[in-house]
């Protein structure tokens, strides 16, 4: 289920947070709850340096729908 721009907003703070002080795995398990295209627009917001990291601690599944997804958004 999609969430509201609210509710990405806001866990959109909680995960900088969490980057920031090198709490990835906590930032994979909440990330994991995510429909594809918000975790996807996510991902993308964060540092560089970590999406890869995220990804790579996704159920394999889900990041590849998160991947379908990034791209999708870079054809519009």
């Amino acid at each position: 289920m999609k969430r509201s721009a609210q509710e990405i907003k806001q866990l959109r703070e909680q995960l900088d947070e969490l980057t920031g002080t090198g709490q990835l795995r906590l930032v994979s398990d909440q990330a994991a709850g995510l429909h594809p295209s918000d975790l996807a627009d996510l991902i993308e917001s964060l540092a560089e340096e970590y999406r890869v990291e995220i990804l790579c601690m996704l159920p394999t599944p889900l990041a590849s729908q998160a991947l379908v997804e990034m791209a999708e958004g870079e054809d519009r």
